[in-house]
């Protein structure tokens, strides 16, 4: 994302140099340039900046498709195991001479699902 500022002295500079004449941050010129991209749909406004309306549709689209994949009616080829069964799988791979606390067990659990859900995703991907 570009900030009101970055993208104000960007075009200043461009401008400057392409017109060979001193075009500030604060001129029309700039705000000129800046309508025109919106009003053309080269760059996309929000609420701190601008966004590539490129970036923005594949940033959506990837955003749009982890929420799908982790709603659990999300259609699935391989069963994710409740937290239940991920904690006694993670019992029996514990080393007896090197016990997890209980927040590490937690943190385990948790990184084991969204692993599954992660994986699950890159099957998808490369069938």
């Amino acid at each position: 994302m570009l900030t009101r500022e970055r993208l104000r002295s960007s075009l200043a500079k461009l401008l400057e140099s392409s017109e060979g004449s001193d075009t500030s941050e604060g001129s029309d010129t700039v705000d000129a340039a800046i309508a025109a991209g919106e009003r053309n749909g080269a760059i996309l406004p929000v609420s701190s900046g601008w966004r590539a309306p490129g970036a923005a549709l594949l940033e959506d689209y990837v955003a749009a498709k982890l929420r799908r994949i982790l709603e659990p009616s999300y259609p699935s080829p391989v069963r994710i195991p409740p937290p239940d069964q991920l904690a006694r799988l993670l019992d029996r791979m514990a080393i007896p001479s090197h016990p997890l606390h209980e927040e590490q067990k937690s943190a385990v659990l948790k990184t084991r699902s969204h692993a599954c859900k992660e994986a699950l995703a890159w099957a998808r991907r490369t069938r």
